[in-house]
C-alpha cells in the first residue's frame, strides 16, 4: 500500500509539475512540501483536498489505497458516508469533510502541520 507521499509524488510526476510549482499552486513553501511528499509532517483536509484537485485525482482514489483493518473494501456505512457526502454541494461539502477531521482530531492524534 502507498502512504501519502509516495502518492502524491507519484501524482505529481505523471502532471509532470515540480515541487516548486507545486508548492506555489499549494501557497506553501517548496520545503513544506517535501516534508508532504517525504511524510515528515502531515497536511491538513484542505491542502489534501486542494492537492486532489490540483494533481487531478479523487479523494476516494487515495482512501481506496490505505489499509483499513484488515478489510481494504469499504465497510457499507463507510460506503453510505462517501454516497452522502457526493450529494452535497461544493461548500458544504467542504463544511462537512472540515467537521469529519475535527472530530477524528478529537479521536486520533495528529502531527503538527508545519
Amino acid at each position: 500500500m502507498k502512504d501519502i507521499g509516495t502518492f502524491l509524488k507519484q501524482k505529481r510526476d505523471e502532471k509532470s509539475i515540480s515541487q516548486k510549482e507545486f508548492a506555489t499552486m499549494l501557497n506553501v513553501t517548496t520545503t513544506t512540501v517535501n516534508k508532504y511528499l517525504n511524510n515528515k509532517c502531515s497536511m491538513s483536509i484542505e491542502t489534501f483536498i486542494e492537492s486532489a484537485r490540483i494533481l487531478d485525482f479523487s479523494v476516494d482514489e487515495f482512501f481506496e489505497l490505505v489499509p483499513h483493518l484488515d478489510n481494504p473494501l469499504p465497510s457499507k456505512s463507510e460506503r453510505h458516508i462517501i454516497d452522502r457526502l457526493r450529494l452535497l454541494n461544493k461548500q458544504s461539502y467542504y463544511k462537512a469533510i472540515k467537521l469529519i477531521n475535527t472530530m477524528l482530531d478529537m479521536i486520533i492524534p495528529q502531527h503538527k502541520n508545519t
